[in-house]
Order: structure tokens, then sequence, then C-alpha cells
């Protein structure tokens, strides 16, 4: 699988076409290149996902036939398994929240199937649908490849879904690490240092609370490293600095005029957030909104 990952990184390259156009400021780069990449994922991809699709449709029949716990769960992690090997696919059945059943494919994707045929449950992953498809993110969520099964008899569409795989993030130093800023050198930052510069890039962003006020201290400590004269926090001045020179911070950005009940505190806290299978700084988890 890794050298499937590393053919289609150069496919990619070969693949993708930059689109030059007169009118730049009119004119979406990022959402064109996200476009194109989509595309070229789902032809390259496209004998895996088709193979991970029909497994979808068969586990989510089983997930009626067994419990997810006990004596009940393991027969179902091996029933699941077992339908994964007969189409030749690497599966891991990772277990189930409240809501959704999780499922490893070939360790690059994950179907999620649903508990029950309640809205609010299928929403869930209409919700991770439209967030991991949508090219204006940049693709700052894990991307969205199938949703189904539609029209079936027995279950709704957005039963279950085939999403992107990310490995979560452990390690606020790391997180830190995804954003830039001329102020901070966010590459080289100890575990306190870091937890205040994801504070101050929050705070550049939603409404400053109690916990800004709290860990103050510690940020204007940090932006002294750099800049010793600093005893103030120009948030206006650190904000265009964030706009400049951290693309993530942007992509945040655009996601919260879309959707202002974005938590990005808990975006940015471990577990929440982690990296794509090319290596990109993502969202993970949905719920946060």
């Amino acid at each position: 699988m890794k050298l499937l990952l590393e053919n289609w990184k150069k496919y990619l390259l070969n693949e993708i076409e930059i689109v030059d156009n007169e009118e730049e400021e009119e004119y979406d780069y990022d959402a064109e290149l996200l476009k194109q990449q989509g595309e070229t994922e789902s032809k390259f991809f496209g004998p895996v996902l088709e193979r991970a699709q029909e497994l979808a449709t068969e586990i989510s029949m089983l997930t009626m036939s067994y419990e997810d716990y006990g004596e009940g769960g393991q027969m179902l992690r091996r029933a699941v398994e077992r339908k994964g090997e007969k189409l030749g696919l690497n599966v891991k059945y990772l277990g189930s929240g409240s809501s959704r059943y999780t499922i490893s494919v070939d360790d690059n994707f994950v179907i999620k199937i649903v508990k029950g045929l309640g809205s609010y449950i299928i929403q869930m992953n209409k919700d991770d649908y439209n967030l991991g498809t949508d090219p204006s993110f940049g693709g700052i969520f894990p991307r969205v490849y199938k949703h189904g099964p539609q029209g079936a008899k027995y279950h709704p569409d957005f039963f279950w879904i085939i999403m992107e795989k990310a490995t979560p993030l452990q390690d606020v130093k790391k997180i830190a690490s995804f954003f830039k800023s001329s102020f901070v050198d966010s590459d080289n930052l100890d575990e306190s240092e870091a937890y205040a510069f994801l504070i101050l890039m929050s705070s550049c962003i939603i409404v400053r609370g109690n916990l800004y006020y709290v860990v103050k201290p510690r940020i204007i400590k940090l932006l002294q490293k750099k800049n010793p004269n600093m005893s103030t926090i120009d948030f206006d001045m650190i904000n265009q600095d964030f706009m400049r020179y951290s693309d993530n911070f942007r992509k945040i950005v655009r996601v919260m005029k879309k959707n202002p009940s974005l938590d990005v505190s808990e975006a940015l806290a471990i577990g929440n957030c982690g990296i794509g299978y090319d290596g990109r700084f993502v969202i993970i988890d949905s719920s946060i909104f």
C-alpha cells in the first residue's frame, strides 16, 4: 500500500494541471486544484473504492444482526474482516461509538456506518460528506469519496460513507507546527509554548474567553522571544501576520465564515485534528460544530 501511495503521488503530479487565468482576483486556484486532485484520487484509487463500496453495503446488513459489544461485538469484528478478505481488502474493525461503526480499509480509507435510522445520526455522515467535499475549505477536512446506499429499500442514503483515513495528532507541539507566523517560530516550541501559541491563534478568530486571559502572560512571554519590546498583544497585526504566512489559518477562517459555530479551540485539541494521507493538516472531528 505504501508503494500505491508513492505511485499515486507521482501520478498526481503528472495529472494535475494548474489552470492559469488572467482574472486572478476572481479565480479560486485552491478550489480548482482541490477539484482536480479529488478527480485524480477517485480515478487512481477507483478499484479499491469500488470494492470498499461493496463492503460498506454488506457490512450495513451485518450491523443489523450483531450487537457491538461482548460476544456479539467479537462476532461482528470477525464477520467484517472475513467480508474484507473475500474482496481482497485489508479490513480492520476499529470499533464503534454511540452513533457510528468505524472500519479501516487498506489503512487509507475509513467506512463510517450509522447505528439506527435516526435523522440526527444520518446527519452526522452528511456533515462529514459536506465538509469533506467542499473545495472552498482547501482540504482541511478528511476527503469523502463515496456515500450510500443510494436508492436502497431498507437503508437511507448516507447510511454509510467512505472517507480518507487521517492519523490523529497526539502532540500539541506538532499541531502548532502546522501554523506559521513571523512573530513565533512554531517549529521550535516546548509544550507550554505550543499551547499558548494555539490559544493566541484561536483568539485571533473567535471571541476571547477566560482561557485567553489565563494564558495571556505566557502568550506575551512567547512573543517576546522574537520581539523583546512587545508588551501588549495587537490582534489586528497578529491576525494579518497569520493570514499572510499560514495557509492552515486562512483555511480555518474560511470555514468560520460558512460555519460560525466552529469551536476553533476544540478543533485544534489533541485527538480532534490530525494528518491526512498526503501529510496535510486536517480537522478530524466534525462534532466540534
